[in-house]
């Protein structure tokens, strides 16, 4: 989807918020890809560390998803807004799972769910 069209249906600051959390997500999955390909542990502060950005991260995404659900933005782009709310629901799920599987530590759980994120932050 359209970055300018992004932006016209949630709003610049949403638009921002979104933008710059994606970045940080990208920041911090490329890490965890890294630990995950070369077998590395995960310490607690790390861990810490991925929890507080993806608390973030998703709260901003809560946020939209809420704007989106209520049509709080704005008026037409019917088909692109349920498209871009699909497209937000899968980062959501995939944060939540991340937050799940890191407290305790669920290794493989947290494998998928970085990998499909990473897939996500691609497409945008």
């Amino acid at each position: 989807m359209d970055r300018k069209l992004i932006e016209k249906i949630i709003g610049k600051k949403n638009y921002v918020d979104l933008n710059d959390e994606i970045y940080n997500l990208r920041d911090i999955t490329t890490i965890m890809r890294e630990k995950i390909v070369f077998k590395m542990e995960f310490s607690e502060n790390f861990l810490d560390d991925i929890n507080s950005k993806t608390l973030k991260a998703k709260s901003i995404v809560d946020t939209i998803i809420d704007g989106l659900e209520n049509d709080k933005f704005a008026l037409g782009y019917t088909n692109s807004k349920i498209y871009l709310l699909k497209y937000i629901k899968d980062i959501q799920f995939n944060l939540d799972g991340i937050i799940k599987t890191t407290k305790p530590l669920i290794y493989d759980d947290l494998i998928i769910y970085t990998n499909s994120l990473i897939d996500l932050i691609l497409l945008f």
